[in-house]
């Protein structure tokens, strides 16, 4: 109990939270605490599924947690939700032209997103485990012939077989990390990376 108490008072004493927008940072400032939310980014790489649902279960802890301030917690979620929402449809638009095309990954990390959005997530690594000499040489054709060009690759694993399959396309690998700690930017980061490798 100590631990929530303190958390909460840590969240209170806190007020400002950024989002991006069209690449400005904005920041919001509520009355007693951020607008929600430091979502917890491992679970988080679609601003149109998880996000909104995390910060809506966040908000309602906190609520439960720390009544008083309800009407607070309520207010930011619907600023969080509607900053949300407009990265949502930017992010729509921005890739749009790309519906059903497939970027390439180490990990497959990015499912979600790719389902957001219509693209199709290709992973080097499967279960955990690095690719089988015969998985990689199937991966690079596959690669070659949809004509990619960018491997991303989480700084949180050994780039190693990503390398090797760029080296074979021609290509290079680009890092893209689905745990940074300020998912409204990184979401719009990710989009930008995916929509130039694309291209």
């Amino acid at each position: 109990l100590q631990g929530k108490q303190n958390a909460l008072a840590q969240i209170r004493r806190d007020p400002s939270f950024i989002v991006s927008e069209g690449g400005q940072q904005e920041m919001f400032r509520t009355e007693k605490i951020p607008v929600a939310l430091t979502i917890m980014a491992g679970v988080v790489v679609s601003a149109a599924l998880g996000a909104p649902i995390l910060a809506a279960a966040m908000a309602k802890a906190m609520a439960a947690e720390d009544p008083a301030n309800a009407a607070i917690y309520e207010k930011n979620l619907l600023a969080v939700s509607a900053a949300l929402d407009q990265l949502h449809e930017q992010i729509s638009r921005d890739l749009a032209p790309y519906r059903g095309a497939s970027f390439y990954v180490f990990h497959p990390a990015f499912g979600y997103f790719a389902q957001a959005y219509h693209l199709r997530q290709e992973a080097i690594e499967t279960g955990g485990k690095s690719p089988s000499p015969k998985q990689l040489a199937a991966l690079i054709a596959q690669a070659q012939s949809s004509k990619a060009r960018v491997i991303f690759v989480q700084p949180q694993f050994d780039p190693k077989s990503a390398q090797t399959v760029a080296q074979a396309i021609h290509g290079e690998v680009v890092p893209l990390d689905p745990l940074a700690e300020d998912v409204p930017l990184n979401l719009k980061i990710m989009a930008d990376k995916i929509k130039a490798a694309l291209q």
